[in-house]
């Protein structure tokens, strides 16, 4: 059983370098041989003859990117991606996930997703915006629909504030979101492989952030999640078809609200927060479906 590890090229210091570590790691440990690459030294060309690779590819790869293009390339010569291209491509774009989400009953923030404009135009008229306040109330999210580890949110306490905001970051695309006063500063992560949910923390905001990720200088701790919430993760996880991945649930005043779902979720603080290696039971998950060919 031998396959590819391919993480993107740009990304290749501090907790990137850390995270290639684990799961390479990982599976010398659960004896699934893999090799390391880069995106960027990953080359296909597109013509009549179909998509062709300039060297051999292999029967899966863990996919630790978000290169949808290349992703699919891959699926298309036969390679078998953990996550899929389709399900990171669900998990990357937020509009998506909620859109997915929406349609399997999932509960979540109220949730609008702002128009599309382009760079240099922005949003000259602010009257969508306006009546997104009027729907959502203030304060409310604001979310770059690409973004990680809470860098693209924002807070809108009044329209004069959302207005700034969009200006600043309009052609980036964004959702809206309802402020969940009753999880300020606080959420649960939950990770899930194969439909299981093998472990969870929960984070809590450094003072005055809204935001609970602990790269913003939030804490952690581990956490026994309730029955109804590892249920939603889990079926967020079959909603957006993803292989493995990290839930994040709000926690909302008549139960669990989804907040998003990373297709590549944090490994190091889960398993400082829990003990438990999500690297190792991601390879154990492909042994299974490798050799025995079930999800």
């Amino acid at each position: 059983m031998k396959g590819w590890l391919i993480c993107n090229g740009a990304l290749n210091s501090g907790k990137f370098t850390e995270h290639t570590e684990m799961l390479l790691a990982a599976a010398k440990k659960n004896g699934v041989e893999m090799e390391y690459r880069q995106s960027d030294g990953i080359i296909y060309t597109l013509g009549g003859d179909g998509v062709r690779f300039l060297e051999e590819v292999p029967e899966f790869a863990v996919f630790w990117d978000k290169d949808i293009r290349l992703a699919y390339a891959l699926e298309g010569a036969g390679v078998r991606l953990f996550n899929s291209a389709a399900a990171i491509e669900k998990c990357d774009d937020k509009a998506i996930t909620h859109e997915v989400l929406a349609k399997g009953g999932v509960a979540m923030p109220k949730t609008i997703t702002a128009p599309l404009t382009f760079e240099g135009v922005g949003y000259p008229d602010k009257k969508f915006f306006e009546r997104a306040g009027e729907v959502l109330g203030y304060p409310l999210v604001v979310k770059e629909r690409f973004g990680s580890f809470g860098k693209q949110v924002y807070l809108a306490r009044s329209f004069s504030e959302l207005c700034e905001i969009v200006d600043r970051r309009a052609p980036r695309g964004m959702i809206l979101q309802e402020f969940v006063k009753s999880s300020y500063g606080r959420d649960v992560r939950i990770n899930v492989v194969g439909g299981e949910c093998i472990a969870a923390m929960y984070r809590e905001a450094k003072e005055g952030d809204f935001r609970a990720n602990v790269t913003n200088g939030g804490s952690m701790r581990e956490y026994l999640p309730s029955e109804e919430e590892k249920a939603v993760a889990v079926k967020c996880c079959e909603l957006l078809g993803v292989d493995f991945a990290g839930v994040d649930l709000l926690f909302g005043e008549n139960g669990p609200l989804v907040c998003e779902v990373n297709s590549n979720a944090h490994l190091k603080n889960i398993m400082t927060a829990t003990g438990v290696n999500v690297a190792d039971e991601i390879y154990r998950y492909i042994k299974r479906v490798q050799r025995d060919g079930a999800k």
